[in-house]
């Protein structure tokens, strides 16, 4: 089986939720400080996929999650320190330099400056591991 044909986007509860308010808004005008707030919606999201994300995963395949966002990542580490979930999980720019590097996959990190400029530079910081502290 290919893998593309078992790359999906999986709906929640919460999305259906902000997309409904959101045709509810544009519909009533758009006023600018009546907009839905996403706030605390995308860790919700994410905590809705566990249970599914647990059933989906056979014996011996990976789960690869790739999650910018640190409270929802969070999210995901908990389940899986938890072991209700087994899964791998890094941000984006982790995963692209390791497509480069380990499966020598031409150019792929240099794919982050795309995204870095398609998000107008509103991209996480990378974690330092090896942070250089300078004292007086």
């Amino acid at each position: 089986m290919s893998n593309a044909n078992r790359i999906r986007i999986q709906p929640t509860a919460q999305g259906a939720d902000y997309q409904r308010e959101m045709r509810n808004w544009l519909g009533a005008g758009s006023m600018p400080a009546d907009r839905p707030a996403w706030r605390g919606r995308g860790e919700a999201s994410m905590a809705e996929l566990i249970p599914l994300a647990a059933a989906i995963v056979g014996a011996g395949e990976a789960l690869i999650l790739l999650v910018d966002d640190r409270a929802a990542r969070a999210v995901f580490i908990a389940a899986a320190q938890a072991h209700l979930l087994d899964a791998d999980i890094i941000g984006t720019q982790t995963f692209l330099a390791m497509l480069e590097r380990d499966l020598h996959i031409i150019d792929a990190g240099t794919a982050w400056q795309s995204i870095s400029l398609a998000a107008d530079g509103d991209v996480p910081v990378p974690y330092d591991p090896d942070p250089i502290m300078l004292r007086p």
